[in-house]
């Protein structure tokens, strides 16, 4: 019989959008997702050093431990699309493969690893 704790921590909580502080303007929320997205694209392409990439880094390894050495291999992380992004490339340097399958940002969507 499968056993479940359900448990909600701070160390996956969403990221916060930040604005380029270089562009002064007023736009719509989904033009400024867009542009953290596009910021975040860049910061993980050249690894950059941020508070959350810092909280992913704790996040993973959290995560890790938790399916090491709890009961059960199966962890459920629900994270919002912007912190997983970070979190999953937290979780691919310490040797988690992605499973292949769909990788989308959509609401409700899964991300599954395993390892390498």
């Amino acid at each position: 019989k499968p056993h479940a704790i359900s448990q909600r921590y701070n160390i996956l909580r969403e990221i916060s959008i930040e604005p380029p502080r270089w562009l002064p303007l007023r736009m719509p929320i989904n033009t400024w997702d867009k542009i953290c997205h596009y910021q975040w694209s860049y910061r993980l392409a050249l690894g950059l050093d941020h508070e959350y990439v810092r909280r992913a880094q704790g996040a993973a390894e959290w995560l890790l431990d938790r399916a090491t050495k709890g009961r059960s291999t199966n962890v459920v992380a629900i994270t919002h699309q912007g912190f997983r992004r970070i979190l999953d490339a937290q979780l691919i340097a310490r040797g988690l493969r992605p499973v292949p399958g769909p990788r989308t940002l959509k609401n409700w969507s899964t991300w599954s690893y395993t390892v390498r």
